[in-house]
């Protein structure tokens, strides 16, 4: 990566954490090895790197967040991301979005949608208890702003441009539109509750009647 990047306005560093200290302009700690972070030109911010440690998945980083564009001679496309993804879906005809890999910029990153995301894996029983409770919530906003999804994490990578990673299951983030920026959802996992909190952070406003608002569920 080092050598595709030499003499040019994107730096690749290495610095040992062993033999020396960070300047106190640094504002975080290493505490573990290897720590990837990325800085912006004309910033003092840090970016966490968190993608794979692949040359691909490298380039692909930094052309999407490198201020300055530096070309790859890469005739043969070895420096193309491939990220996992399992085929986008031909139709969207479930009450839920399906996220793949593929087409995630295009369904949560859409600037005019509000978008509630579940990731999830298939053997999870927590996710198998949730599904039924997502599906009524997805089918209650289907064809709104308001974008119910989930995105199988064992079959997915997540593309760059996302930024965390998901080691539990399910992790259920909320995207508000005009933003790439994501929150935790952390209340209960009931519809009630997902309809509250949809109807306090969504910059779209969608009425939606739940039929069975009084139906007492048991918490996941």
């Amino acid at each position: 990566l080092g050598a595709l990047y030499k003499g040019s306005n994107v730096v690749i560093g290495k610095f040992d954490a062993t033999a020396n200290d960070l300047p106190t302009s640094v504002p975080f700690s290493v505490s573990g090895y290897p720590t990837i972070k990325f800085k912006k030109a004309g910033a003092k911010d840090y970016v966490d790197y968190k993608g794979q440690r692949t040359a691909a998945a490298f380039v692909d980083f930094l052309r999407k967040n490198a201020v300055n564009k530096v070309e790859i001679a890469d005739p043969e496309g070895l420096y193309e991301s491939k990220l996992k993804s399992e085929a986008v879906p031909a139709s969207q005809d479930g009450p839920v979005t399906v996220v793949v890999a593929d087409n995630y910029e295009k369904v949560v990153h859409d600037n005019d949608k509000d978008v509630l995301i579940e990731f999830y894996a298939p053997w999870c029983g927590f996710c198998k208890r949730l599904a039924p409770i997502y599906d009524e919530l997805g089918a209650l906003y289907k064809g709104s702003n308001i974008v119910v999804a989930k995105l199988d994490v064992t079959a997915n990578g997540l593309p760059s441009s996302v930024p965390f990673s998901v080691s539990g299951y399910p992790t259920i983030k909320f995207k508000k539109a005009g933003t790439k920026d994501y929150m935790d959802y952390e209340g209960d996992r009931t519809t009630e509750a997902f309809i509250s909190f949809l109807e306090k952070n969504a910059v779209n406003k969608v009425e939606v009647k739940n039929d069975t608002k009084k139906e007492k569920r048991d918490e996941l």
